[in-house]
């Protein structure tokens, strides 16, 4: 069984989140200085004491927000959802500390995995059709 730790990103560690992001293949801002204070709002996953994923928590009331699961490419599937997992129910954990009432994902076309690892912990689509936004704030 893989054995995955989640912890609170720590202060110094805007890099290792972009090189997570990297990693995964998933979402990349190349204009984006990565030198921020993560904490508390990012979780990294660690296998073997070993960053392999990492996920945006944002909390709210009465709605908390999960973003930017990243998991590195190179684990097994079953390690891969096992890491998704565990992030996503820490982040949960997070949101639920403040007040929230619920969470909510914003899901990429490429993210089946994420979609199913939502799904096996209770999630249903709330709307469909939504697109994701950006810009420089």
């Amino acid at each position: 069984m893989t054995s995955v730790t989640v912890r609170f990103a720590s202060s110094n560690e805007g890099v290792l989140l972009h090189n997570l992001a990297q990693a995964s293949g998933k979402w990349e801002i190349t204009e984006m200085d990565w030198t921020f204070d993560p904490y508390p709002y990012w979780l990294v996953a660690e296998i073997d004491s070993v960053p392999v994923g990492c996920v945006q928590a944002i909390p709210g009331v009465p709605f908390g927000h999960i973003e930017y699961l990243c998991v590195a490419p190179t684990l097994s599937p079953k390690a891969k959802a096992i890491v998704a997992r565990d992030l996503c129910e820490r982040a949960r954990e997070n949101c639920r500390k403040v007040g929230a009432q619920f969470v909510s994902f914003t899901l990429q076309p490429y993210s089946e995995d994420w979609e199913r690892v939502l799904e096996n912990r209770g999630a249903g689509v709330w709307f469909e059709g939504g697109t994701t936004m950006i810009m420089r704030a």
